[in-house]
């Protein structure tokens, strides 16, 4: 009896710690090699053990999360793996995992203002890479804010939803005037060659979530920005 009871008490124990040893194990080995010259080439050698070793890492990350047992060591995995792919440069994939966690955690305006400062020129806090990743563009903060907002859809919050959507109108608008002649917008009087993609993803972002905004304000915000007709008459 006092055998079966420690083997049970020892595999209590490994299943609530075991995630905690793994996730460690990421970040150590997500974690900058002082060392790593020694072992690879300074030049496009490195690239090919860059992509084995991010997938390695990955599928750690996967593990981690896979032996958690509640929702707070799966946010506590979900921050850490953003954290890692932020410092990579890898801004859109990072926001992805920051919108998956609770706002006990990452909150709301502290990780919003992180994802936009950047293209402010105002960036403390992240490493070079991301801070040149998220001032390259704003789909890092679309891409988080597009998340929440999905989660609001579900709970039927059209308020949060207008919040969100007048704001994230905003950055589809910037991002469409920026994809343009590479002017000030105000220095500009026609957006005939705008590319496709800024098209095709204000397009989708207006017909994703319609039925869940309020339409007054956003047509004011794009008729504020001198839209097209055609670019938002299915809204």
């Amino acid at each position: 009896r006092k055998g079966r009871s420690l083997v049970h008490i020892s595999s209590s124990c490994e299943g609530r710690d075991i995630w905690k040893y793994t996730l460690a194990r990421c970040i150590d080995d997500a974690a900058p090699h002082h060392h790593a010259p020694l072992h690879h080439g300074t030049t496009g050698e490195d690239s090919m053990p860059q992509k084995v070793e991010e997938k390695h890492i990955e599928s750690q990350f996967e593990y981690a999360k896979s032996l958690c047992t509640n929702p707070s060591q799966k946010a506590t995995v979900n921050v850490a793996r953003a954290e890692y792919h932020l410092s990579k440069g890898r801004a859109e994939l990072a926001a992805k995992y920051l919108a998956q966690c609770p706002s006990s955690i990452m909150p709301f305006a502290d990780t919003s203002a992180r994802l936009a400062l950047p293209m402010l020129g105002m960036g403390e806090g992240n490493s070079i890479k991301a801070n040149e990743s998220l001032a390259n563009s704003n789909m890092a903060l679309i891409t988080f804010l597009t998340d929440k907002m999905k989660s609001a859809k579900l709970k039927n919050d059209t308020l949060v939803c207008t919040m969100l959507g007048s704001w994230l109108a905003e950055l589809h608008l910037h991002e469409r005037e920026r994809d343009g002649s590479g002017k000030p917008a105000y220095l500009r009087r026609s957006h005939r060659h705008v590319p496709p993609v800024s098209q095709v993803l204000l397009h989708q972002f207006l017909s994703s979530f319609v039925k869940d905004m309020d339409p007054k304000v956003i047509v004011d915000i794009l008729a504020s920005h001198d839209i097209r007709a055609g670019e938002c008459a299915g809204f």
